[in-house]
């Protein structure tokens, strides 16, 4: 579990929405994947201290934990909870089983580097990190999503993370974003399938992460009913609503032409389709979709004076 130069601006640019950080949970024990005096040039150029950041410059890179990034960005208390011991977690809980009812709506902030893809019991645990965040606070995944088979047990949708993160189960989305992996991968805005009215898909060709910001709007009830496609729902009520009105289908004459041709000339017809095939993925299935990510123009720091 790291935090990485994508995690970092977003705790950032959560920052600047007004998050609160104090009280933060991490999932896992947070180690800084990124060079100390960089991190700290992020959070000076936000007008924040970054001393202590730049200071674990000097311990060896497997020691080097984010607790003084979120110290930085306000936390007064910050807990870190892991299955086991091993890096000394604050918490030994496994999210594979619920959490204690004590631990419940207990943190302003919860921060996932790169855990939930891990733990096997997914909607246990995804219930587990919605339930530890306190009405109003801010619950921060950073997750697998393509060309990331056999990182941990999954890779993720944004479809999933928009229909858990929902007002009947007490939260909104604030922002999905959709990443090349490495430090100069960029950022694309995700489409809501349900808002657009169609699936959001992608081929890639390189490793792709998801960063999400999700807040807590009401305590209630999580995940009691489990969520449904947004395709599938919209074509149950289409198809319910049309019942007994459809009228029968003419089959075009064309069709009929195309039929022909393609016997008669198949090597044509096969290099037709593999044209039509690839102007497809352009269009709708390629990060040129502008329908389904548009990208974000880029991250600008703050000078220590606070204007951008």
């Amino acid at each position: 579990m790291g935090l990485d130069v994508h995690g970092l601006r977003l705790l950032l640019e959560a920052k600047r929405r007004g998050v609160a950080f104090d009280r933060t949970l991490t999932f896992g024990r947070i180690e800084l994947a990124v060079i100390p005096s960089h991190a700290a040039a992020l959070l000076e150029g936000e007008g924040l201290p970054g001393d202590e950041v730049a200071a674990l410059a000097s311990l060896p890179p497997s020691a080097r934990f984010a607790e003084p990034v979120f110290r930085s960005l306000g936390a007064r208390e910050i807990l870190s909870l892991d299955a086991s011991a091993y890096q000394s977690a604050s918490v030994v809980h496994d999210m594979n089983q619920p959490i204690p009812e004590g631990m419940k709506s207990g943190f302003d902030l919860l921060f996932d580097g790169g855990s939930i893809e891990h733990v096997f019991n997914f909607p246990v645990a995804i219930r587990n990190c919605m339930e530890l965040v306190k009405p109003g606070g801010s619950l921060l995944i950073h997750t697998a999503a393509n060309n990331c088979m056999g990182h941990g047990f999954y890779q993720f949708s944004p479809e999933l993370f928009y229909r858990v993160f929902s007002a009947a189960n007490g939260y909104e989305v604030v922002r999905m974003i959709l990443h090349g992996s490495g430090p100069l991968g960029s950022w694309y805005d995700v489409a809501d399938p349900a808002v657009i009215r169609s699936r959001v898909e992608l081929i890639s060709f390189m490793p792709t992460q998801l960063l999400l910001h999700a807040r807590r709007l009401s305590a209630g009830p999580i995940l009691t009913t489990p969520p449904q496609q947004s395709d599938y729902v919209t074509e149950w009520d289409r198809k319910a609503a049309a019942q007994g009105s459809a009228s029968p289908a003419h089959p075009s004459p064309l069709g009929g032409v195309l039929a022909e041709w393609r016997d008669a000339f198949p090597r044509v017809a096969g290099m037709v389709r593999a044209v039509r095939t690839g102007l497809h993925f352009y269009r709708t299935q390629s990060l040129w979709n502008r329908t389904f990510f548009k990208k974000d123009p880029g991250f600008r720091p703050r000078n220590p004076t606070g204007s951008a």
